[in-house]
């Protein structure tokens, strides 16, 4: 999701600032879900003060107010630092991910369960 909203929203010189927070809050997720091996809250602060590193929360704090402060519609030139962050971070997430072996334990028990609940309909 984070990429291909990155890839739809973000490469112009102008961009929507909420889009931002479209591409953001996933890859922060994704962030949270490897670190923590748990669901990642609901609440953007949350996560981005977990999971976001110190040097570019400023940022993100001046998009969320020009957020509020603009139409939904509102645009405001692409801010490269984030762009950078949200590359890095794509291509980190994709790394890790590889690595986590996946237990066909796990896949086996939710299909016997999901097979019971259609059996019993």
């Amino acid at each position: 999701m984070a990429e291909s909203n990155y890839r739809e929203y973000l490469k112009g010189e102008q961009v929507r600032v909420k889009k931002y927070f479209y591409v953001l809050r996933p890859i922060l997720a994704a962030k949270w879900i490897l670190d923590k091996e748990c669901p990642p809250p609901m609440l953007f602060s949350e996560l981005m003060e977990a999971e976001l590193e110190n040097s570019i929360k400023s940022e993100v704090d001046k998009l969320l107010k020009m957020k509020q402060e603009l139409p939904e519609i509102g645009l405001a030139p692409r801010v490269q630092v984030l762009n950078n962050y949200i590359e890095n971070e794509l291509i980190n997430i994709k790394e890790k991910s590889k690595l986590i072996e996946e237990d066909e334990r796990t896949w086996k028990l939710l299909n016997e369960y999901f097979v019971s609940l259609v059996k019993a309909y």
